[in-house]
């Protein structure tokens, strides 16, 4: 069938459009509710195909890594720029019940994150902005499915709230060692929290 490889990339493209829509927009609006309404077979199909990969896992360089280590806060420490602040509460391996399994050889590692806008420029709050990175320098976007509550998308300002759970298929060998938060700001250079989670 060609339905995995039409909606691998399903998350991406709602990712992108979520940064070039003007933030209040019917667009803007609609890509939000699409992101947490898909269910059934094509949210599956996006699950399966983004866990084997067909969204691949890049390498990171050695270069990045090192910026990452001299960046990154400790687990439970907030790391904060002049939008926002972010933080990770807990982790834990998680299973999504039977309804959306992990395929073979990978496990869920769940983060849970608390989010905090810190002025009156709407900060997204949603797990699509969310990269795991493991022991081996790869990269891990998140799935639909994992630990709950989820981090809902919303958009905060203003010094409001949202905390909730990301999810990511990863090796069950992985080991994750950073969340990397950079959601889209409008009108602003984006922005990029590291989290260490060891």
């Amino acid at each position: 069938m060609d339905v995995i490889p039409k909606v691998s990339g399903l998350a991406s493209v709602f990712r992108r459009l979520a940064q070039v829509a003007p933030r209040n927009s019917w667009v803007a609006r609609r890509v939000g509710v699409l992101r947490h309404s898909l269910s059934g077979p094509l949210c599956a199909g996006v699950l399966i195909s983004a866990s084997l990969g067909c969204n691949g896992t890049k390498r990171q360089s050695d270069s990045d890594q090192r910026q990452a280590e001299q960046r990154s806060v400790a687990m439970g420490q907030e790391a904060a720029n002049a939008y926002f602040t972010v933080r990770v509460l807990n982790t834990k391996v998680c299973t999504a019940g039977p309804r959306w399994p992990s395929p073979p050889g990978l496990k869920k590692i769940s983060v849970e994150l608390e989010l905090q806008a810190r002025s009156a420029t709407e900060v997204p709050a949603n797990p699509f902005y969310a990269t795991l990175i493991d022991d081996k320098g790869r990269r891990f976007e998140s799935t639909m499915a994992g630990c709950s509550p989820v981090l809902e998308g919303t958009t905060l300002s203003n010094g409001a709230i949202a905390r909730g759970w990301v999810t990511f298929d990863v090796p069950e060998s992985a080991i994750g060692q950073t969340v990397l938060y950079q959601p889209a700001l409008v009108g602003i250079q984006p922005e990029q929290a590291e989290l260490q989670l060891l």
